[in-house]
C-alpha cells in the first residue's frame, strides 16, 4: 500500500448534502446578485457549469470549461468577476461550515497513514475551487497540509466517476 484516496464529502467530513448545497446557490446567486446577476439564471448557468465539468473530455482544466460556460452566457466581460467570485468563498462561503461535523476520526486516520508513510491524496470532486476546497477541509478538522495532493477545478482535468480522473491522480502522484 503506496497511497490512500479520500474524498472529502460525506467522507472526511460528515456533511448534508442536500442542504448544504441548497444553501450554497442560494448564498452565492444572492451574493453575485448585488453585482447584477439575476438569480435564477445564474444557477442555472453555474449548474450548467458544473454539468460540463462532469463531462470534460480533458482538454482542459474543470476550471476553463466552468468559466467558458459563463462566458458563453454571459460574454467575455463575466471573467471580470472572477474576483468577486472568489471573495464569496472567503466570505459567505464559510457560512456554510454550519451544514457539516467535525469527524474526529478522520485527523486520526490521516496521521496514522502519514506516519506509516503512506501518501495521502484529497480525490474530492473537482467542481470546486481549491479556496472552497481548502475550507471544506478545514470543517473536517484537517489541515491542506495533511495531503499530497487536492484535486480542485484548477488542477483537475476530469470528474468522477472518469476513471480518466483516477488515472489523472495517479500520473500527478507518480
Amino acid at each position: 500500500l503506496k497511497a490512500v484516496l479520500f474524498d472529502l464529502d460525506g467522507t472526511l467530513l460528515p456533511l448534508k448534502q442536500d442542504e448544504f448545497l441548497q444553501a450554497y446557490f442560494t448564498r452565492l446567486t444572492a451574493y453575485m446578485a448585488q453585482r447584477g446577476f439575476e438569480p435564477k439564471k445564474l444557477y442555472e448557468t453555474i449548474y450548467a457549469g458544473c454539468v460540463d465539468m462532469l463531462k470534460n473530455d480533458g482538454k482542459n482544466t474543470n476550471e476553463q470549461v466552468f468559466w467558458d460556460k459563463l462566458v458563453c452566457v454571459y460574454g467575455e466581460s463575466v471573467l471580470k468577476e472572477k474576483p468577486v467570485f472568489e471573495s464569496f468563498y472567503k466570505t459567505d462561503f464559510l457560512y456554510l461550515k454550519e451544514f457539516s461535523r467535525t469527524n474526529p476520526e478522520a485527523k486520526k486516520l490521516i496521521a496514522l497513514l502519514s506516519a506509516m508513510g503512506i501518501r495521502v491524496i484529497l480525490a474530492t470532486n473537482p467542481v470546486f475551487p481549491i479556496i472552497a476546497t481548502h475550507a471544506r477541509i478545514g470543517w473536517a478538522g484537517l489541515e491542506k497540509e495533511d495531503f499530497e495532493i487536492i484535486t480542485a477545478y484548477e488542477n483537475s482535468r476530469f470528474c468522477k466517476p472518469s476513471t480518466e480522473y483516477y488515472a489523472d491522480i495517479l500520473e500527478k502522484a507518480a
